[in-house]
């Protein structure tokens, strides 16, 4: 593990777009005993711009993003997917033209619509692997990275054929089988 959770670990100071993604690596260590707290975009516990959680008694991921209408939209698998423990799990949340999506190893997890669009806050805003105003997750997190500006719309359907010759870049849609 590089990287255990401490709370309020402030790793970054990012000026905020109107479409961003935030993407990291988790493995659980065990059940969250309480709501606990992944990464966290903002200066204030609410209304939050962007975090992720794992509700208390479950190993289930949980997406929130301020917008203008609702200063806590809820992202969450339905039904509900639970993380095995011990395993490692790509996680991004993208939020782009007034929704917010989660993807779990690629693959959709939730979307929420963001009344009004997203809620920008202040110029600069911290982000934290982990929240300084609640408890750290039992996990191992990697890779945590933020991308400002504008991001392609994911779709729920593969594309019909395999890519001939990659290009190295992401395409519009996702496949379900290697490019190459």
């Amino acid at each position: 593990c590089e990287s255990t959770l401490t709370r309020g670990e402030q790793v970054d100071t990012l000026t905020l777009a109107h479409q961003f993604e935030v993407s990291f690596d988790i493995t659980l260590k065990e059940e969250a005993p309480q709501y606990q707290n992944l990464f966290h975009l903002g200066e204030a516990p609410s209304p939050r711009l962007a975090s992720a959680f794992i509700p208390a008694g479950t190993t289930q991921l949980e997406f929130r993003v301020a917008s203008v209408g609702d200063p806590n939209n809820e992202c969450r698998a339905s039904p509900p997917v639970s993380l095995e423990l011990g395993k490692e799990y790509s996680v991004r949340l993208q939020v782009i033209d007034g929704h917010a999506y989660g993807f779990l190893d690629g693959s959709p997890l939730c979307s929420v619509e963001l009344a009004g669009g997203i809620a920008l806050g202040a110029d600069e805003q911290p982000l934290y692997a982990s929240s300084p105003f609640m408890a750290a997750s039992d996990a191992c997190l990697r890779k945590l990275s933020f991308v400002n500006g504008p991001t392609k719309a994911p779709t729920n359907s593969p594309t019909k054929s395999p890519t001939k010759a990659p290009t190295g870049s992401p395409t519009e849609s996702p496949t379900k089988s290697p490019t190459s």
